[in-house]
């Protein structure tokens, strides 16, 4: 999924400004994780502004002050690329 990110340079249009980025969630982290209190777990999705499609869907956990801890990218869940969805199965937790 990363791959398909990287290579439509997905990252770069978002900073070009063709995107409009939009919280869909945003909620704390698990204190059992190891980031600064008052950090949260976001899903954000990035909307064509000419076409009003959401263009992708991303995780991260953000400190207080908006910084993208962990890796410092957001993780692709799901794309929409030249007519096709692309979207990571969901992981079963036992």
């Amino acid at each position: 999924m990363r791959r398909l990110f990287e290579k439509h340079h997905i990252a770069e249009r978002a900073q070009q400004g063709k995107f409009r980025i939009v919280v869909q969630k945003s909620s704390p982290c698990d204190q059992s994780l190891p980031f600064p209190p008052g950090s949260r777990s976001q899903l954000i999705s990035y909307i064509d502004k000419r076409t009003n499609k959401e263009i992708a869907l991303m995780h991260c956990y953000v400190d207080p002050h908006g910084k993208i801890l962990a890796s410092g990218k957001l993780d692709p869940k799901r794309l929409f690329i030249n007519g096709t969805v692309y979207r990571l199965k969901p992981s079963s937790k036992q």
